[in-house]
């Protein structure tokens, strides 16, 4: 059946004001709060700019969303980057000879297969419009996903990111400046705006790591930024008024095997043995020693889902053997399942209002760039590392559309890794190995 075309979306009053601000700019970043549609106003302010050729950088797990909105809001023909055939994927869009857009994720246009594309890129530079979806994904200078986007020339590039000069990484901002036109040095933003701890690494003291422990300055870096074509927008700014958000921590024991473990770093359950030879093995498997190896998970997620009832609700997880775990028991719960991960997307249960659905979103590939606020219940199974990521996973229920008060629930073990995960992430900073090292040790402990 053929997919019907979605009605053209207008903008509303604050989203119209916020392109106004960098009308003048032919580059620009859109530092918008999650959930103020920066989608929808990259989309519109590359029509404004009007250059026939659009490319369109985003994550894999939202090709789809984009490919969507671009077919709703423009007269362009889309094409899809990972598609091989005579009718769509790079080649077709490179031989189309009108409007058009190609949607792509970050790694796949690295990639060899294609060069092609680069290459069309910058052989028409001043027909080209770039727009970077989630512009932290290219925040490390030396990645060559930030050196491809870097060396893409093209008349207009438009970044878009959550609000970066208020939290999360903001050192992750250095290649969006570059982009911008401040060719900004890491040295001096590390100077100018961070307080930078040097830590020793105690088994290899000769190697010192600076560790960004907070920033400062940040007014004038957010004048800097919007000197240099960058629109900052929150809730608040816009006027948006959100239903009230309550979040609840689900507290468990921590089990024997995970005591044992973090003492000896080392443990055999069953037929695995779990070995913790280094601060990061030894942090992950601690991790998954409260989550997936800790039987009061799975029933504490189980009695959170009865007290749902037939509402839909989303379940946020990091590793596979977690999806597992909460597939297995909604198959007991005579639950539907959809699943976004980095294998794919499937939420067709969701979008259809089945009731009683259960989204199980991975982190990696589901806390940006999805559209989920038909639901108001929000389950982290297990916690992430970083903030900016833990921050968008709430943002995909609580955005605009959303009309009931959401709750939010963070199960957690007392007394372990996981408590000083949510601790961190509640100062509004990323949870690192050497964070773990330093309350933990080094290494494991493993007995030779």
């Amino acid at each position: 059946m053929k997919k019907e075309k979605q009605e053209k979306k207008i903008l509303y009053n604050f989203q119209q004001a916020a392109l106004e601000r960098i009308k003048n700019f032919d580059n620009a970043l859109l530092a918008a709060e999650m959930g103020t549609g920066k989608t929808l106003m990259s989309i519109e302010q590359s029509e404004r700019w009007n250059n026939p050729i659009l490319i369109c950088l985003v994550l894999k797990s939202t090709v789809q969303q984009w490919l969507d909105e671009l077919s709703s809001q423009t007269e362009r023909k889309v094409f899809n980057g990972y598609k091989k055939t005579k009718a769509d994927g790079i080649q077709a869009f490179i031989d189309y000879d009108g409007r058009k857009a190609i949607v792509i994720g970050y790694d796949a246009y690295k990639a060899k297969c294609a060069e092609p594309l680069r290459q069309y890129i910058n052989q028409n530079p001043n027909n080209t419009t770039m727009v970077c979806d989630e512009s932290s994904l290219i925040g490390n200078m030396q990645s060559q996903r930030t050196k491809a986007v870097l060396k893409s020339k093209t008349k207009h590039k438009i970044m878009l990111s959550g609000t970066p000069a208020t939290g999360g990484k903001m050192e992750c901002l250095i290649p969006t400046m570059h982009l911008l036109g401040w060719p900004i040095t890491k040295e001096k933003f590390l100077h100018d705006y961070c307080d930078v701890y040097e830590w020793t690494d105690p088994a290899r003291p000769w190697v010192t790591i600076p560790i960004i422990q907070g920033y400062k300055n940040i007014d004038e870096l957010h004048t800097g930024l919007e000197q240099h074509g960058t629109v900052f927008l929150t809730m608040e700014e816009a006027g948006v008024e959100l239903p009230e958000v309550t979040e609840q921590s689900i507290r468990q024991r921590k089990t024997a095997d995970y005591k044992k473990f973090m003492k000896n770093g080392i443990i055999q359950i069953g037929d695995e043995e779990i070995i913790g030879d280094n601060s990061l093995t030894k942090m992950m498997r601690a991790r998954q020693l409260c989550s997936v190896y800790n039987p009061e998970r799975a029933a504490a997620v189980e009695e959170l889902l009865l007290q749902a009832g037939t509402e839909p609700v989303v379940v946020f997880y990091n590793w596979t053997a977690e999806l597992d775990i909460l597939k297995s028991t909604c198959e007991r719960l005579k639950r539907p399942v959809s699943v976004v991960n980095g294998q794919g997307r499937d939420l067709s249960a969701y979008y259809a209002g089945t009731p009683g659905t259960v989204v199980c979103v991975q982190y990696r590939a589901g806390s940006m760039g999805l559209n989920l606020q038909n639901s108001r219940i929000c389950i982290f199974f297990s916690l992430c590392l970083s903030y900016s990521d833990y921050e968008q996973a709430k943002a995909r229920v609580h955005r605009i559309g959303q009309k009931k008060n959401c709750i939010f629930y963070t199960i957690i073990c007392e007394d372990s890794v996981e408590e000083d995960i949510l601790y961190t992430l509640a100062e509004r900073k990323d949870y690192s190995e050497q964070l773990f090292a330093r309350t933990y040790g080094e290494m494991g402990g493993v007995a030779a």
